[in-house]
Order: C-alpha cells, then structure tokens, then sequence
C-alpha cells in the first residue's frame, strides 16, 4: 500500500509505503512530510537509478513502528531531517528488526531515534550507505547496532538504553561533535574501526559503559568508564585555541560578551578544522 503524501493521503500506521523512482526519466520522486505520520514500514526504492528518490521530513514527528515487519530500506535514496522534524526507526517490542541503507539519511536540524533495530549501512551489492548528523541534531541510539558504511557526527549522538548498542566494521567513522552513553546499564561497543575523532568527545556518564574492541582512536577527548580490549587510543596533541581582537577593532565594533554576540563581527577562522563554521566555547565549569 502507497501514501502519497503531496495530496495530503498519509499511509495508515499498519500500512506498508514505497516512494518509487519517477516512471518520466530524469525526474526525482520528492515526498515532503510537514505533519505527524505514522506506518508500518517504508522502502526508497532508487536502486535501479541512484540519487532519483528523495524523502523530505521538515515538520512534525515520522514514525516507522516496525509491528511485523522489517521497517526500513533506503535502497540508494535520500532522507533529510529539517525544521526540527524526528524520525523514529524501530519498535522495542519487536526487538532486531533489519534495517538497510544504501543511501544517505542526513539530519540538518532534527533528530532520528533509532530503537532496537540492525542497521546495514550498505547494500548486498556492497553500495556503501551515509548517515550524517550535523549542527544542532541528535541521533539517538536504543539497542540499536550500525555495521558498514560511513557514519559523520558534527552534532550529538547519545545512546540512552539498552545493553545491546554497537557501532561496528564501519569504513569511514568521524566525530567532531559530541557522542555520549548515558543511562544505567547502558553499553555501546565501538570495534573493527578507525574513529578519527579529532575535535570530538566521546563522554560515558556513571552507569553506562563504553567498550572498544580493535578499534584506533585519533584525537578528540574520552571521559568516564571504558572497557578497553586491544583498543589503540592514540592522543595526537592537545589543540587549544582562543579567541583575539585587536584594540582597534573593538573600539570600531566594540567587544563581544557572549558567543551570540559573535554573529554581528567579523570573524577570521582556520579553514582547516573539521568544521571551521561552529565554535565551541567551555565555561569555567567545563560546560
């Protein structure tokens, strides 16, 4: 069964949609969702011409129940998450249910949960899929694993429960943002990996526990417990950096208090960083 969103017709939540490519060439299958939808499960079916389906989630809550059937494939096609929008994968009363992602599911300001699912981030045919998180989105983890592909974190990754969590033989791993395991009982095991982590923190609150397995970790901070097994960690140099003005700048423009205050200035930043658009700032409490 089809939804067809454009014309306001949302699939029911024990329905099964596909967003197929455009039956006229050259034509990209665009679906925007601006309101709370609810379904079974959904497959992006671009397989036959990559990049041609595109789900646009930019409103409201979109959620894939997972009640008796595999939720989600995303077989070469787009999502993007906007606006403050969530999208949720998953049903934890149906724990391990397969998810597949040859594509790209990117959050640009929103958030994506993903509950009790197995995440292959590529396809049979070896197409290696991306799932990006920028500034200020979250992706949220519960029992969840991701195997393969490419993950990039610039905003937060927060694993909230479950003993089950594992991102694992992924190819190009990277975090600048934030990726925190919080909860009692919590765990997520990282392995068979490089996590360039430069300008990144990976921060384990008192409960939850973070296990490494074969895994290289450049850059970036660890805080809180880990379980370390043959996990190479290696700090390559502490960067720190401040923040200048000349005198006669600020008599031109006068000083900044807050970082707020910065989008009125003129700023110079080193082009090299991972993201040299987003300035982090550290009080004297560390936050």
């Amino acid at each position: 069964v089809g939804g067809n969103w454009s014309t306001n017709t949302a699939p029911l939540p024990n329905e099964d949609a596909v967003i197929p490519v455009s039956s006229i060439p050259g034509v990209v299958a665009h679906v925007t969702s601006t309101t709370d939808v609810s379904l079974n499960s959904l497959r992006l079916d671009s397989d036959s011409a990559p990049g041609s389906v595109t789900l646009e989630i930019a409103g409201g809550h979109f959620a894939i129940n997972a009640a008796d059937n595999d939720p989600f494939s995303n077989l070469q096609g787009t999502v993007l998450i906007e606006n403050g929008a969530s999208l949720s994968i998953g049903n934890a009363q149906h724990p391990n249910q397969a998810v597949t992602n040859s594509g790209t599911i990117r959050a640009i300001n929103g958030s994506i949960t993903l509950i009790s699912v197995d995440v292959t981030n590529q396809d049979p045919a070896t197409v290696a899929g991306l799932i990006q998180i920028e500034v200020p989105s979250v992706l949220l983890l519960q029992n969840t694993t991701i195997a393969d592909g490419s993950l990039v974190n610039h905003g937060v990754i927060r694993v909230t429960s479950g003993a089950s969590n594992s991102v694992h033989d992924v190819a190009t791993f990277s975090n600048d943002g934030t990726l925190v395991v919080t909860g009692s009982g919590t765990e997520l095991l990282l392995s068979n990996e490089t996590l360039a982590n430069t300008g990144g923190v990976l921060d384990v609150h008192s409960g939850a526990i973070l296990d490494l397995t074969s895994i290289t970790i450049t850059g970036g901070r660890l805080t809180g417990p880990i379980r370390d097994m043959a996990t190479a960690v290696r700090r390559l140099a502490d960067n720190h950096r401040v923040l200048v003005a000349s005198p006669d700048y600020l008599a031109q423009r006068g000083r900044p208090t807050r970082p707020d205050d910065l989008q009125r200035h003129a700023c110079l930043g080193y082009a090299y960083m991972p993201t040299p658009d987003v300035w982090r700032f550290v009080n004297d409490a560390g936050e």
